[in-house]
């Protein structure tokens, strides 16, 4: 099965069915990870009738407003598929899966429109389409906020390039797709940079006068910016905001800065090659680095050989591919950028599936090499053979990496075989021993991770909780009582628990009252309020 054999009509077909195809087994997935906390616990989104509500609204409910996102139109889509599903998993996967393949299909249109031949752009389609790394974006419901922003920022693109519209309406979808894109997540804010991007690869160079010729639509993407920006404000209180990883957050900014350099080895092999996937690049998984450590050479390495094929292709932009070379780069530079912890300190060093924008850039650069080949080789098809092994081969990765999504046991148990030196891997271990009735066993497994990530308040949290289970309350409440009240009810609830265990009664009736202060309706510390005769 190969491209140049099949007619123009059937190539979306192609490629849209390959979008499909892979993620055909993750229709059966429940939900995991923060699918549940973000989704399926959010009783807002059971109502169609709450959508004006959700316009304007956080994101996520189980944090402060203040460290919240603002993705109002993919918590609409949320509640579109609740009402289509009754709350079934398969109901947002379905919609996931489908939005996947949408956004294959408008990279392949942008593709053409482009200039791209057609047996490069149906293959670099097709790389998009099935490619491993986007397994995390389609096969968890939360991910479709990454495949939701690409999709706008891709049609937006698709539409900056349509000779049929009048400029005038033109701009104003463009600017419609932006604000559509940035209320799915903000990382899609590079989009402006990507339009430049494209027109450069368009008009085989970034002249004056095509930066003077796009700028109507640079100032109609500014004022949506804008638009977005008061809004989340609103919604949210503060302009920007980042919620911090903890590991992050307590790290001198040289440090972070050179990790976050040697992280783009990373980022160049999941894109590249993806074959060890992950749902965890925290403590263990990814180590702080400093500039004498083998591991930022070798991501500086990378970030100077994307300079230099950017270099050479702009002094050879005249030869085959190498506007699409210098283009694919810079696509995946601007889509990265934001979220590499280089500028600005992020909540995670990576992850899977914030790279599903970045790596349209990788087919970019596929489209370079293609075309490069095809003056050489005429038909290319050994070029065409060699595709297809690496589709049927990644497609089959891809949809066996799909039904790993399946549930939390599932995930954590894949994470456990290929990376137990990850610190969710150890507390996951350490939960279920606790759980089991292993609690000292499990305690050591839970100490292992907290010693790795000492930051993290609800690893904390789930420590405590342990040695409450073994009766070692003076320690939970030395480790508990920096955990502000405010953050999580655990926290009011584990330190009144280990004082009553101590006899310490009247100082967990302050601990309580105080807790409830925070969360009113919490259970249990309701029953600890009549338990110490202090009333709900």
């Amino acid at each position: 099965m190969t491209p140049p054999g099949l007619p123009k009509w059937a190539r979306p077909a192609f490629v849209g069915a390959l979008a499909l195809l892979v993620y055909l087994p993750s229709l059966w997935n429940t939900f995991a990870l923060d699918d549940v906390s973000a989704v399926a616990q959010d009783e807002r989104i059971r109502d169609l009738g709450n959508v004006p509500e959700l316009l304007l609204a956080p994101y996520l409910t189980y944090m402060p407003r203040e460290r919240s996102p603002y993705r109002p139109v993919t918590t609409v889509s949320y509640a579109v598929s609740w009402a289509m599903g009754g709350g079934h998993p398969a109901a947002f996967h379905v919609v996931n899966v489908t939005l996947h393949a949408g956004a294959t299909l408008l990279f392949l249109s942008l593709l053409t429109a482009l200039g791209a031949s057609a047996v490069p752009a149906t293959w670099a389609a097709a790389l998009f389409a099935i490619h491993p790394v986007h397994v995390e974006a389609v096969a968890g419901v939360v991910g479709r906020a990454d495949v939701l922003s690409t999709l706008f920022v891709l049609l937006a693109l698709r539409l900056h390039l349509s000779s049929t519209l009048r400029p005038g309406l033109r701009i104003a979808l463009v600017a419609y797709c932006y604000l559509l894109a940035l209320g799915s997540k903000e990382s899609a804010v590079v989009l402006p940079v990507l339009l430049v991007v494209v027109e450069a690869i368009r008009r085989s160079g970034v002249h004056p006068k095509a930066l003077i010729a796009t700028w109507p639509t640079l100032a109609a993407l500014s004022a949506a910016l804008a638009i977005f920006l008061v809004a989340r404000t609103s919604v949210l209180g503060s302009l920007l905001h980042l919620d911090v990883a903890a590991y992050i957050a307590v790290l001198p900014t040289g440090v972070r800065v050179t990790t976050a350099i040697a992280n783009f080895s990373e980022v160049a092999r999941l894109l590249v090659v993806p074959w060890d996937l992950s749902p965890e690049y925290g403590p263990g998984t990814i180590v702080p680095v400093h500039v004498g450590q083998g591991r930022f050479w070798v991501g500086f390495g990378v970030l100077a050989g994307s300079v230099t094929l950017v270099g050479v292709g702009l002094r050879d932009w005249s030869a085959a591919g190498s506007r699409w070379l210098v283009g694919g780069v810079l696509w995946v530079a601007t889509s990265f950028a934001l979220l590499s912890n280089l500028l600005v300190p992020m909540p995670m060093w990576l992850a899977e599936r914030t790279l599903y924008l970045a790596s349209a850039g990788i087919a970019l650069m596929v489209v370079a090499g293609l075309e490069h080949s095809a003056k050489r080789l005429s038909p290319p098809r050994l070029t065409s053979v060699l595709l297809a092994v690496v589709v049927t081969v990644g497609g089959l990765h891809t949809a066996q990496r799909s039904r790993v999504w399946h549930s939390d046991d599932t995930l954590f148990a894949d994470l456990v075989e290929r990376h137990p030196e990850s610190f969710r891997a150890q507390s996951w271990i350490g939960s279920r021993l606790v759980d089991a009735g292993q609690v000292e066993r499990g305690l050591v497994w839970l100490g292992q991770a907290v010693s790795q990530n000492p930051n993290s308040a609800l690893l904390t949290l789930d420590y405590v909780r342990a040695l409450l289970l073994a009766g070692r309350s003076v320690e939970a409440e030395e480790l508990v009582r920096p955990v502000p009240p405010h953050l999580h009810p655990s926290s009011s609830v584990f330190l009144a628990q280990s004082l009553i265990f101590q006899g310490r009664q009247v100082e967990a009736a302050d601990v309580v009252r105080r807790g409830l202060e925070y969360f009113p309706s919490e259970t249990r510390l309701l029953d600890q309020a009549r338990q110490l005769g202090i009333g709900g």
